[in-house]
């Protein structure tokens, strides 16, 4: 008996075979031909593009660099993670999307975090608040808005 599944991803083209034989792999692909950074932020994009009821998407990758992050969440995922999560936290992070959070992987928030401080030149998350409230941008008895 044969079966066939349909393309669960119509117009998600996989590339793989072209950038095995010339080659071409990202730099943070590792040993996965075809699934570098690029690829997997192009099928997010193309995904979530004109979808009636887009799935949510998690990027997961080696990778916590700024601009790939950034790029990730522009293209529309929902979550990001390192490939290095535990199987309990990867579950964790699923339900959480599906429930309509997003997420970022803990490493990358105290990474991007630590950048911040330091651009501030700032010590400590202390330090950042009182930096926030000296310059106006919180005051006193302000309640923060949620999104």
């Amino acid at each position: 008996m044969d079966a066939q599944v349909a393309d669960p991803f119509p117009g998600v083209e996989d590339d793989s075979a072209e950038h095995a034989e010339s080659g071409d792999r990202d730099e943070h692909q590792g040993e996965h031909p075809g699934q570098g950074v690029q690829h997997g932020l192009e099928a997010t994009r193309r995904i979530l593009t004109g979808a009636s009821d887009p799935p949510r998407v998690i990027i997961l990758t080696t990778s916590d660099l700024d601009d790939l992050v950034y790029a990730a969440l522009s293209a529309g995922a929902s979550g990001f993670l390192l490939k290095d999560v535990t199987p309990e936290h990867l579950v964790s992070a699923v339900r959480l999307v599906r429930s309509g959070d997003a997420l970022l992987a803990e490493a990358t928030v105290k990474t991007h975090v630590a950048r911040i401080l330091a651009k501030l030149g700032l010590r400590d998350r202390v330090q950042a608040v009182v930096m926030a409230y000296e310059t106006g941008l919180v005051t006193p008895g302000t309640v923060a808005r949620s999104t």
